[in-house]
């Protein structure tokens, strides 16, 4: 049984400065949260089940040992004995993501004998973070079958970037723009600048050939950043 709720919410304002500019500054915060419930098995009250009492410890492997009966494991379970031997697991994961926005263009930074040239700037500022916040007892060996790993942490982030558009003929256009990032998290940082350029040439009114060459930044997401530590199932 899963049972989310999602919440976002983005005031802002826009406008012009002088009828050359249009700039635009936003605010945006979003939540998410859950309530995740699944059927798992008690790992002690199952071997109790199907093993009986534990008769001491195999000194060549040491493993548990038990005098089971064989038969056990092959006979039916009833309603009883499952709801005996299992329970739910709860988790109530949770993440957020504030973010402040500002941008500002103008289709005619200056002008050029083959028309004006445009430009775009923005800036953002923000955090987020998240928080798995698991079953406490999935972290551990109580559950057969299920040890679970838990997760953590928030960062912030700036960044800045702009853009240009110029046409340099009447029928060839050349834009470039340029970004850097930079995330904070856990006592470091990384940044990256990373950028892109094209080109369109229209020969014709019907034929219009586009060019671009860019490259691209992705932080690390949250958890692979603060996920504890990892568990195998064998």
């Amino acid at each position: 049984r899963n049972k989310q709720t999602t919440f976002s919410i983005t005031p802002g304002v826009r406008g012009a400065i002088a009828d050359k500019w249009k700039y635009e500054l936003s605010f945006n915060h979003s939540e998410y949260k859950a309530r995740v419930k699944f059927p798992q098995i008690i790992a002690a009250k199952a071997n109790a089940l199907f093993l009986g009492a534990q008769q001491g410890i195999d000194d060549d492997s040491g493993y548990p040992s038990f005098n089971a009966d064989p038969a056990r494991l092959y006979k039916p379970v009833t309603l009883a004995e499952y709801n005996s031997i299992a329970t739910y697991s709860v988790y109530n994961p949770k993440s957020w993501t504030d973010n402040l926005s500002a941008t500002i263009n103008t289709t005619e930074l200056f002008s050029l004998p083959a028309g004006p040239v445009g430009f775009a700037a923005i800036a953002e500022l923000g955090k987020q973070g998240y928080d798995l916040n698991p079953d406490p007892l999935a972290l551990t060996d109580y559950y057969y079958g299920l040890k679970d790993s838990d997760g953590q942490g928030k960062r912030s982030h700036w960044a800045v970037g702009g853009e240009l558009r110029v046409p340099v003929t009447s029928f060839l256009q050349v834009s470039g723009a340029g970004r850097y990032d930079h995330f904070k998290f856990a006592g470091s940082g990384i940044g990256k600048f990373t950028y892109n350029a094209g080109l369109e040439l229209r020969p014709t009114k019907t034929l219009l050939m586009r060019a671009a060459y860019g490259t691209g930044f992705r932080a690390p997401d949250l958890h692979y950043v603060f996920t504890g530590p990892g568990n195998t199932h064998p």
